[in-house]
């Protein structure tokens, strides 16, 4: 068209779709593209349920009204095209970003995930683990009895997190080698920290829990508890700067 008939063109074309569209069985969306540049080249790309709707359109009193509204220097022609039978080309680096970003976000929970674990555990150990040992045994064996269920309670919280992180940092670095050593390594942190919580720290919660130790014994159980608490505090705090060296190389 005409670069004078641009503005008659577009100020018709709002108000001549929606009532061409409106009128139209099997019509689902469409979108106005104009040409890069100075070219005065129109494209209103439009999506039909099927090709019997598009088809109606082309007759439909409306249709052909909204052509002989349009411009004089004006030039429309419909088109319908169809998918070649050439596969579609997908470069290699398709979808890279995305990858990128879920491989960040693997990370982040990974180091974010132990580091928050040595928290809770360095939280735990500084502050409950001062005030168990300012209690005589007995009052000590009531409290782990009404609340330790809250401790364990704040362990998943941080540590499935924590492994979701690894197994993805693992998947997208396992070609990796260097890399992977160091996600292995803070893996096995992890594994060891659970491990130590299911052999040793279960079993003796429990029994202070139900008061299966006896109050005399409890100062040296309690010392022994917090000793290999602050090796798990340590493991974990190693597994979060592994996964830091991982992120750096």
């Amino acid at each position: 068209m005409d670069a004078d008939d641009e503005p008659i063109f577009l100020s018709g074309y709002l108000e001549r779709r929606y009532r061409v569209h409106e009128a139209s069985v099997g019509f689902i969306s469409t979108q106005l593209h104009r040409a890069i540049g100075e070219s005065l080249a129109y494209l209103n790309y439009a999506v039909w349920e099927f090709t019997a709707a598009f088809l109606a359109a082309l007759t439909h009193p409306e249709f052909n009204a909204t052509l002989s509204a349009n411009p004089s220097s004006a030039v429309a022609a419909p088109h319908l095209p169809r998918r070649s039978a050439w596969p579609a080309f997908v470069p290699p680096n398709a979808g890279s970003r995305q990858e990128k970003n879920l491989q960040l976000l693997f990370r982040i929970l990974a180091v974010a995930g132990s580091a928050m674990f040595a928290g809770v555990m360095l939280a735990i150990g500084a502050i409950l683990g001062g005030y168990w040992k300012s209690l005589p045994p007995t009052e000590f064996l009531d409290w782990f009895a009404q609340y330790s269920d809250l401790i364990m309670r704040a362990i998943p919280l941080v540590i499935i997190p924590t492994l979701i992180g690894l197994a993805g940092a693992l998947w997208y670095d396992w070609n990796e080698p260097a890399t992977r050593v160091l996600w292995l390594a803070s893996a096995a942190c992890i594994a060891a920290v659970l491990s130590l919580t299911m052999a040793y720290f279960m079993p003796i919660n429990a029994a202070f829990a139900r008061k299966a130790i006896t109050p005399d014994q409890v100062p040296a159980q309690l010392k022994s508890w917090l000793l290999l608490h602050n090796v798990r505090i340590a493991l974990a705090l190693v597994a979060s700067m592994l996964g830091i060296a991982a992120i750096s190389r």
